[in-house]
């Protein structure tokens, strides 16, 4: 069972982006100044697309997985 927990241990062992990937999770949504705690550049960049760069709160941003990499396994 995925939980909480589960999301926590990934970020301290494998990296938060395991996690996501491991859950199909298609939508991200963090604060901007967060997201590059939490992910690299590159892994942003080859998976995910900004669906809004802003969602109204000025400091919000929300991403969707790039099409040909949801619901696929991609090299965990």
């Amino acid at each position: 069972m995925h939980n909480y927990y589960s999301a926590l241990e990934s970020l301290s062992n494998k990296g938060i982006n395991h996690y996501i990937d491991s859950m199909n999770i298609n939508v991200l949504m963090e604060w901007k100044d967060f997201i590059p705690v939490l992910f690299k550049d590159e892994y942003l960049e080859k998976y995910w697309e900004v669906f809004k760069g802003d969602i109204g709160d000025g400091r919000t941003i929300c991403y969707v997985r790039k099409k040909k990499y949801q619901d696929k396994e991609i090299g965990l």
